[in-house]
């Protein structure tokens, strides 16, 4: 274990500049050095070092950081791979391993060289008569030797790989470790991987480290990956991270995929860059790993039900880790079409076109839901609104999801307003004398009695009231008696006043609104104002039809 006094020293051992200075050119600014931001694609340099206070930080995407991040995040490194690399150029040696760290260390070379001597007899059997099918296979999905080398892929033979490895001395229980034997409760032995293409899974230093197989054959398990290890941990892994090319990042999009072959494809199309889980679920990790390489990434989709399905289990487990600066959004794929699909069967130029030109993720929540939600009437339009409102309050960032709020309150606005019966333009509207009266009124009588939502729901929801703030305010009112249908005046006061909104509701002119109802809604109670209250909304969407 390196020690914070270490750690400390390391940091303060070398300028930040020198370090950054090596990867990105730096112009000196009064204390600080200003340039290009590594990390996303400027024209304008808004990348600030600080060497006094041992820091970079980025005006535009919001990268920020010490020595030590920015080398694990520029060079893909872990954190004592970064250490390590920060040793070397300041020259300070690293303290001596204890026993226990230096069994690891040794455990995981002597892994790390079995892991490689397996992906090169994997690899020389793909081009043996042992592998003839295998690689038909590959060369029938349109992929040429250069990237077959490129990625090394292999076949799995029925067996050999035991006895060749045995033979370079590795004894059978590394091998069960390795991932690459399964010992039986007979004691028997096989091998896990038999009859099958071999994609080596990599490390970010390029190492292959573990093995993704596709059956050769019928088997229940089309897929095969190997089990976790201390190289190896399925959730945290990406395929095709190895093969990034950082400068491709501001010209070319990042692609999240399905599987091995959307990798290698896209890879070789040089089109796009691909990564891909292997076999689960994006974890949090995997998402948080990807935003330190680039700051957009795009979901590539089958634009069918299981598609839209995924999509927003990614979307609620990647909103509450979102931040400013981060971007997501989603290219849908014709159904059942993948991108190894398209690209191998001439539909490379539609694939780009749909690559180019995603889907935002504000788009996509509203899309989902207004196919979930598709109904015309009141209850499913509230539904819909409900949840947007709810899936964006996942959001942590208060601006971020201020923003996306925002957002969500315009869509319902336009939504409300696309619904309206209006007579065509031909034709000139009645005017509308003392409409904004009864809408004022409504208001009025709503804020001081909120539980008269729950019997007048599917009116109050068709209404206008010409005012932003207005419209925002009963709309809040919607979501949180749809949540607590026993909410009184003062849990809706408690809580527009959370939300920074009383003081603007508390200016209003009301002395108008109340002179025009001929009582103060305030002084009396719901039941005394219901019938008053469905007398006007009676009269104001009447008043509607007429216009």
């Amino acid at each position: 274990m390196l020690t914070e006094e270490f750690i400390r020293e390391l940091r303060d051992s070398i300028s930040l500049s020198t370090i950054i200075g090596k990867k990105v050119q730096l112009l000196k600014k009064g204390k600080n050095f200003l340039g290009l931001c590594p990390f996303h694609n400027e024209k304008t340099p808004s990348f600030n070092v600080n060497d006094d206070e041992g820091y970079y930080h980025c005006f535009g995407c919001g990268a920020h950081g010490d020595s030590i991040s920015f080398i694990r995040n520029y060079e893909n490194k872990s954190f004592m791979e970064a250490v390590e690399t920060i040793s070397y150029i300041s020259g300070i040696k690293l303290p001596a391993l204890n026993s226990d760290n230096i069994e690891l260390l040794n455990e995981k070379k002597n892994l790390l060289k079995l892991i490689k001597l397996s992906s090169q007899f994997y690899f020389r059997n793909l081009f043996s008569s042992n592998g003839k099918d295998a690689l038909h296979y590959v060369k029938s999905r349109g992929l040429k030797d250069e990237i077959i080398k490129k990625f090394i892929l292999g076949y799995a033979p029925q067996t050999g790989l035991k006895t060749y490895l045995n033979s370079e001395g590795f004894r059978d229980d590394i091998l069960i470790k390795a991932g690459l034997l399964r010992e039986h409760d007979d004691g028997s032995i096989n091998e896990i991987f038999r009859n099958r293409l071999i994609f080596p899974i990599f490390d970010r230093k390029s190492n292959p480290i573990a093995f993704g197989g596709r059956a050769m054959f019928n088997s229940k398990a089309k897929y095969l990956n190997s089990p976790n290890s201390i190289l190896f941990q399925k959730s945290e892994c990406l395929y095709g991270l190895s093969h990034l090319i950082r400068d491709d990042f501001k010209t070319k999009p990042l692609l999240i995929v399905e599987g091995y072959m959307d990798v290698i494809s896209i890879n070789q199309s040089k089109i796009a860059q691909g990564l891909a889980p292997l076999g689960t679920a994006i974890s949090e990790n995997q998402i948080e790993t990807i935003w330190k390489l680039n700051n957009k990434l795009v979901l590539c989709l089958d634009g069918d039900k299981a598609g839209e399905t995924a999509a927003w289990r990614f979307i609620n487990r990647v909103l509450p880790i979102l931040n400013i600066g981060k971007e997501i959004s989603f290219a849908w794929l014709p159904e059942n079409h993948d991108p190894d699909d398209m690209l191998r069967n001439s539909h490379k130029e539609h694939f780009e076109s749909i690559i180019n030109n995603p889907s935002s993720l504000i788009e996509t929540i509203w899309k989902i839901l207004t196919n979930k939600y598709h109904d015309t009437n009141p209850d499913s339009k509230a539904q819909l609104r409900v949840e947007a409102k709810k899936t964006v309050n996942l959001i942590k960032n208060n601006d971020l999801r201020q923003s996306y709020m925002d957002e969500v309150y315009k869509r319902i606005k336009d939504s409300r307003t696309n619904n309206q019966n209006y007579l065509s333009s031909n034709f000139i509207k009645r005017p509308s004398v003392g409409r904004q009266a009864i809408l004022d009124s409504i208001f009025l009588i709503l804020v001081y009695h909120p539980q008269l939502v729950l019997d007048f729901s599917e009116k109050i929801v068709k209404l206008d009231f010409k005012n932003n703030f207005k419209n925002k305010i009963v709309l809040i009112l919607l979501d949180m008696v749809i949540k607590n249908p026993t909410i009184d005046r003062n849990q809706f006061s408690n809580h527009l006043n959370s939300l920074n909104m009383v003081n603007t509701l508390n200016k209003l002119d009301t002395k108008f609104v109340v002179k025009r109802l001929g009582y103060d809604p305030e002084k009396l109670d719901t039941k005394n104002v219901s019938n008053n209250f469905s007398e006007l909304l009676e009269r104001i969407l009447n008043e509607n039809k007429r216009i």
